[in-house]
């Protein structure tokens, strides 16, 4: 074999490795790709999932905050209507009282 043909044949083996080597890269890119968009879609759906039972949580504390806050004001208008009761009495013996005097 010439110098000539192992500068060929070294060539050639150059040029098939370069081939090899970006078929390579060619598939460790789409491979990394899909790994990151895999990736970011798992994140995508570990964040909306922890968004939605945040959201949950936070609807049952303004449900909660709204029961106890109707429950003070019917417990407030229960009294203010028992002590109205007990003073109906009173109110109508003073109007009487004042019908009477005129």
């Amino acid at each position: 074999m010439s110098i000539l043909d192992s500068i060929n044949t070294a060539e050639e083996r150059a040029a098939g490795l370069r081939q090899e080597a970006k078929a390579k890269a060619r598939e460790t890119l789409h491979r990394t790709e899909e790994q990151a968009k895999a990736s970011r879609e798992a994140r995508l759906a570990e964040a909306k999932q922890a968004a939605e039972a945040r959201l949950e949580a936070e609807a049952q504390a303004a449900d909660q905050a709204m029961a106890e806050a109707l429950s003070a004001m019917d417990e407030k208008n229960e009294a203010f209507v028992a002590s109205a009761r007990q003073k109906k009495a009173a109110a109508i013996d003073f109007i009487l009282e004042r019908v009477e005097v005129q």
